[in-house]
C-alpha cells in the first residue's frame, strides 16, 4: 500500500494524464452515441412522416371526404400499425417531441375527415370489380378511428401552462386584445380574477 502511495506521489502527472485521457475518451464515446442517435432518429422521422401521411391519404378521396372502399381502409390500418411500431425505435427526446407534433397534426386531419361519415351505411359498399357487397373490416376501421382520438393517459402539454401566466407573459389583457379580455371576463370570471390577483401580487 505504501509503495502504491509513493508511486502516485512520484508519478502524479502521468496518473492525472491517464485519468484525463480516459475521461476524454468517455466523453467522446458518449458524444458519438448521441450524434448517432440523432442521425438515426432524423432518418426514422422522415419515414414516420411518410407512414402517417400514407395512412391518411389511403382513406381520403379527392373531395376531402372519406372513402368506403374496404381495401383502402385495410391499407390505412397497416400504415398506422407500422407507424406505431416504428415510433418505438425513436431514441431521443427531441425527435419524440417532433413526432408527437406531427401526430397531433394528422390526428386533427383524421378527425375532420371522419366527421364526413354520417351513418353506419357508410361502412358497406359495392366492390366495383366483382359487383358484390363488401364491408369495411372492423379492426381496420378501429385503427383508422384511433388516429383521431387523444390517447388515454397521454399528458396534454397544455396542462403545463397556467392561464394567468400565459396572459401575463404575453400581455393578453392589454387594450390590443380587449375582445379576448372581455370574453374571459364575461364568460370565465374566475380566470379573469386569477389574472388580476397575479398582476397585483
Amino acid at each position: 500500500m505504501q509503495k502504491l502511495i509513493f508511486y502516485f506521489r512520484d508519478n502524479w502527472l502521468a496518473v492525472a494524464a491517464f485519468v484525463l485521457s480516459v475521461a476524454s475518451l468517455g466523453f467522446t464515446v458518449i458524444k458519438n452515441i448521441k450524434d448517432r442517435n440523432h442521425a438515426d432518429d432524423k432518418e426514422l422521422m422522415e419515414q414516420l412522416k411518410q407512414s402517417i401521411q400514407l395512412a391518411y391519404e389511403a382513406v381520403e378521396v379527392r373531395s376531402g371526404s372519406p372513402t368506403n372502399i374496404r381495401t383502402r381502409w385495410l391499407t390505412s390500418a397497416r400504415h398506422i400499425v407500422r407507424y406505431r411500431e416504428l415510433k418505438l425505435f425513436l431514441k431521443t427526446n427531441l425527435y419524440r417531441t417532433i413526432c408527437d407534433e406531427q401526430e397531433e397534426y394528422w390526428s386533427n386531419k383524421f378527425y375532420a375527415l371522419l366527421q364526413g361519415i354520417t351513418d353506419s351505411a357508410f361502412f358497406e359498399s359495392i366492390n366495383q370489380e366483382t359487383m358484390e357487397k363488401e364491408q369495411i373490416e372492423p379492426r381496420s376501421a378501429a385503427l383508422v378511428y384511433s388516429m383521431s382520438v387523444w390517447p388515454k393517459g397521454k399528458a396534454d402539454p397544455i396542462d403545463a401552462e397556467a392561464f394567468e401566466a400565459i396572459v401575463e407573459r404575453y400581455e393578453l389583457f392589454s387594450p390590443l386584445y380587449r375582445h379576448f379580455r372581455e370574453y374571459v371576463s364575461g364568460k370565465h370570471s374566475k380566470l379573469a380574477e386569477k389574472v388580476k390577483k397575479k398582476a397585483g401580487s
